[in-house]
């Protein structure tokens, strides 16, 4: 099924092989990605891009996931961003602290391509269903 309005999403992961599996998963969907490999990145793209949502590592060089959802959830600017964390942080006591932070949902790495898309379709609600 594809997105039937485009939208754009923010992918912040340090690995490039996980950005570019992201873009192939939502390749066939009228969808921008936009890319940081970085917590200070993805931050300054929500900003910019005012993104429909956004996948956020929790583990990246700098500005952690967390602390990404913590500040974008401080600024009422940013407020209506979907905020998707993807971790290999598995845990129980991991996804409360990710859902603590301020994310919408939390997917564990691996995962299926498919899977991940359906999950942020589903975040984004009938606009993209």
């Amino acid at each position: 099924m594809k997105a039937r309005t485009a939208f754009t999403l923010v992918v912040a992961d340090d690995k490039f092989e996980l950005r570019k599996l992201i873009r192939l998963t939502f390749a066939g969907d009228d969808c921008r990605i936009v890319e940081a490999d970085n917590g200070e990145d993805a931050i300054r793209l929500i900003q910019s891009e005012k993104p429909m949502a956004a996948l956020i590592d929790i583990m990246m060089p700098g500005i952690d996931g967390l602390e990404v959802c913590r500040r974008v959830r401080a600024d009422a600017a940013m407020a209506a961003t979907r905020l998707i964390l993807v971790t290999a942080r598995g845990q129980q006591t991991d996804v409360q602290e990710g859902l603590k932070a301020g994310a919408d949902d939390y997917i564990i790495k691996p995962f299926s391509p498919e899977n991940l898309r359906q999950r942020i379709l589903t975040n984004l609600g009938p606009l993209c269903a």
